[in-house]
């Protein structure tokens, strides 16, 4: 998903990490041992580091999952914001196409499959592909980007994206978890909500108001959530927490941007040491480029710096970063997204593009 015009906004600290907040909020004193002083990419590097990524999944376009040309084509949507080179616009066009082209048949807007039944509709995916397919629209003007995008969010104001609203709250609730609302789902459909709004001209106010209200309305304490609203009160995972906080900040609300306040600077505690590596590398790894593509949202480089620079010093030869196979090609796409968040935040601090 694509990263908030509001690079600029303060973001006040919070001190615990939903992991430390479950289990009473104790400190990772080794991470605060680590004295080592704040580093940063700079502009040069992110670019090339993004073009780098970019260009493989070109080449692995054909086999892309859904799921992984949503993070490309998102990728190439960041890196077009950053730079407004006609070369990213043409990647934004490629992945976008190749997305349309995975949609469940027959014809119209039908939604998507997370790929490994590419027979069943995926809530997660579809509504992750109307969020990027609106960056591509925003970026290439292509119509039928706008329709799909219309036709998703219809799609998610429906029980067939299990949507479902109580007053004046919205929840995506999953019946695989006996109808309870999912937290991240539905921070997406909010995401969508907004997007489908802005950029194509759909009318889902009320479904965004909802949907970030329900959010709001399920905090166990500010920026942090269980991953549904059961009452086994379920830890989220690292990538269900990055996923909700970047698609608030999508949002473009109050409600969001009071929660990202404490919410993101709490992900960073729990996530990674104050030299930028991973705290947890083996149990974060799925959520881990989602929440290095969160950072960028925080303003503060002495935090979001070092995080970027570390994994950009796991860079393999062919641009993929050695966090994960480089033939996992969905979180490969996850790290050029995230890869490409930083270049645009990076672009904005320097002046250099527009937020």
């Amino acid at each position: 998903m694509t990263v908030s015009h509001k690079i600029s906004r303060g973001i006040a600290a919070a001190s615990c990490g939903i992991a430390m907040f479950l289990a009473g909020c104790s400190s990772h004193d080794e991470r605060f041992a680590d004295t080592a002083p704040p580093r940063a990419a700079t502009l040069a590097d992110l670019r090339t580091s993004s073009s780098k990524l970019l260009t493989f999944g070109q080449e692995n376009t054909l086999v892309l999952s859904p799921n992984a040309l949503v993070g490309f084509t998102n990728a190439a949507v960041e890196q077009y914001r950053a730079t407004s080179s006609p070369s990213s616009r043409r990647l934004v066009e490629t992945f976008a196409d190749a997305l349309l082209d995975a949609q469940l048949k027959p014809g119209g807007t039908a939604g998507f499959s997370a790929g490994a039944d590419p027979d069943r509709l995926s809530t997660l995916t579809s509504l992750r592909a109307g969020i990027a397919l609106a960056g591509a629209y925003s970026v290439t003007d292509n119509e039928r980007y706008a329709e799909t995008v219309r036709g998703l969010a219809d799609l998610a104001k429906t029980s067939k994206f299990g949507w479902r609203t109580d007053g004046d709250k919205g929840l995506i609730v999953l019946a695989s978890r006996g109808g309870f609302g999912s937290i991240a789902q539905t921070a997406l459909a909010a995401c969508l909500f907004a997007r489908a709004a802005d950029v194509a001209g759909a009318d889902t106010e009320t479904q965004l108001t909802q949907a970030v209200a329900g959010v709001d309305d399920a905090q166990a304490a500010v920026g942090r959530w269980y991953a549904d609203t059961s009452p086994d009160q379920r830890a989220m995972t690292l990538d269900q927490w990055a996923t909700t906080l970047t698609a608030l900040d999508c949002t473009g609300t109050k409600e969001g941007e009071g929660i990202l306040g404490a919410g993101v600077p709490a992900m960073v505690a729990g996530t990674f040491r104050k030299s930028g590596d991973p705290l947890d590398l083996e149990r974060d790894r799925i959520g881990l480029p989602l929440a290095i593509g969160t950072t960028a949202l925080y303003p503060d480089v002495r935090q979001s710096g070092p995080i970027v620079r570390t994994a950009l010093d796991h860079r393999r030869p062919d641009g993929t970063i050695d966090y994960a196979p480089a033939d996992d090609l969905e979180l490969q796409s996850a790290y050029a997204e995230a890869v490409a968040q930083a270049l645009f935040a990076e672009s904005v601090r320097k002046g250099v593009a527009k937020p």
